[in-house]
């Protein structure tokens, strides 16, 4: 949790200079950079890394890290064959030829994030964090003030991603990927068929929960005109970014606490709703920066982010319910109830 709170306190910080140096159209191209990747890289890994929590041995561990990020790798390569082809207009965006490098370093990390999670190496973590965030920063700033206007936000997300996947693979014993056992193809389809209903429901699911968070930006530049996403997308990036990260690392602990809680046989109620009552005070304590959002966002970034703070307040509801119900997005995975989840 301290991890990901410096590292949001490191983004808040030179947000201000980036909301000065970068217009509101670029940061709407970022965000339509980033809604593609978070699509993409949510299904790359066939969400085999989830199940590493659930698993019984080292093996099964190493199984599925190595499932994972063949698959993710895979990903990559068919995301950028498929964007080559589509490539047929000469002012195209050359930057969307950077969305498979992200979604390999961003499946790297997930899948590594799960083996830190289920060794409670949670100090890496805090620090991989930590790292990604501070090489963001810099790298955004020096882009944008040595090559102006080239979208250093996108350059400053793929160096980041890059530094926090080297960083954290560097620092685990258990290596990057064993090449023997994708040869292994009896104990590739055990691991496959053992998890089937990691791709068949939760895959789908997790699909439609980030649609559900990027189709706005996907459908307002249809609508609107870029300034208009750009302000929009400012304010996803300092809310709803903030909250995802700190949910992440909190569902990380909860998970975790769960899934052992489980293989002892013991209650989970208790733990649930002590967590629950914990994370409505904290959803008590962050709703008036909602009401002033308007307010702050004009002091802190300048009067061309005025409305940002405004999308806020609107969209305050769906924040503050993002927070405490995150929490425990695990326990249909914990309990095989995959299919269920979908559903509801």
């Amino acid at each position: 949790m301290s991890g990901s709170v410096i590292a949001q306190l490191i983004t808040l910080a030179v947000s201000p200079i980036l909301a000065r140096i970068y217009s509101p159209e670029q940061f709407g191209e970022y965000s339509l950079f980033m809604g593609i990747v978070g699509v993409i890289a949510v299904a790359a890994t066939g969400r085999y890394e989830i199940a590493i929590l659930l698993a019984k041995n080292e093996k099964d561990i190493s199984d599925l890290r190595d499932l994972a990020l063949s698959l993710v790798a895979a990903s990559s390569v068919v995301s950028l064959i498929f964007i080559y082809f589509l490539n047929t207009d000469k002012n195209f965006n050359y930057s969307i030829f950077l969305i498979p490098v992200l979604v390999l370093f961003v499946g790297i990390n997930n899948t590594y994030d799960r083996i830190c999670n289920r060794q409670k190496n949670y100090k890496l973590m805090a620090f991989q964090k930590i790292l990604g965030a501070s090489i963001v920063a810099v790298v955004s700033i020096i882009v944008a003030w040595k090559y102006a206007g080239v979208n250093g936000l996108v350059l400053g997300a793929i160096v980041g991603s890059l530094f926090s996947a080297f960083y954290v693979v560097s620092c685990m014993r258990i290596g990057i990927l064993n090449t023997k056992a994708l040869f292994d193809l009896k104990a590739l389809i055990v691991t496959v068929k053992n998890y089937s209903n990691l791709p068949k429901y939760n895959l789908p699911q997790a699909v439609l929960n980030v649609l559900s968070a990027s189709l706005p930006i996907f459908i307002i530049q249809f609508f609107f005109d870029s300034q208009i996403l750009g302000v929009y997308a400012f304010a996803v990036r300092m809310v709803l970014n903030p909250i995802g990260i700190i949910n992440s690392a909190i569902y990380n602990v909860v998970s975790q606490n769960l899934a052992e809680k489980k293989s002892h046989n013991e209650s989970l109620i208790p733990f649930f709703v002590n967590t629950a009552i914990k994370i409505f005070v904290v959803v008590l304590i962050i709703a008036p920066f909602f009401y002033f959002a308007a307010n702050i966002f004009e002091y802190v970034f300048g009067e061309q982010w005025t409305n940002a703070g405004g999308y806020i307040e609107i969209l305050s509801p769906y924040y503050l319910l993002i927070v405490f119900t995150a929490r425990f997005a695990y326990i249909p995975i914990l309990f095989e109830r995959q299919k269920k989840a979908l559903i509801i």
